[in-house]
């Protein structure tokens, strides 16, 4: 028979926004991967494709900057750069759950 402890992942990807990476972009994606890798990855013993996508400038050294910080293989999916600067409602949130959204575009 089959093994029953042994969990077979159910496929799919994982999705990440990397555009035009700040200093603090940098720390808290260095953080989000330390995190994926240790509870999630590790405690599941999985691990899935990570499509990243991102900017036109930041695709050329996103394999480079990102890679050694995590098991899962990236793939670099570039944003046009006219979706990157048409005009979309925009939303903020409190505490992540008390979230207003914008005014959307006329």
């Amino acid at each position: 028979g089959r093994d029953q402890t042994t969990v077979e992942p159910p496929g799919g990807c994982l999705v990440i926004i990397y555009t035009y990476p700040t200093d603090e972009i940098r720390r808290d994606t260095l953080e989000f991967f330390k995190v994926l890798e240790k509870y999630y990855f590790a405690h599941l013993g999985v691990t899935y494709p990570m499509v990243v996508f991102t900017d036109q400038a930041t695709s050329a050294t996103v394999l480079e900057q990102l890679q050694p910080l995590t098991s899962a293989r990236l793939v670099p999916a570039v944003i046009p750069q006219d979706e990157l600067t048409r005009h979309m409602p925009s939303y903020s949130c409190v505490d992540g759950i008390d979230c207003v959204a914008g005014a959307a575009p006329t």
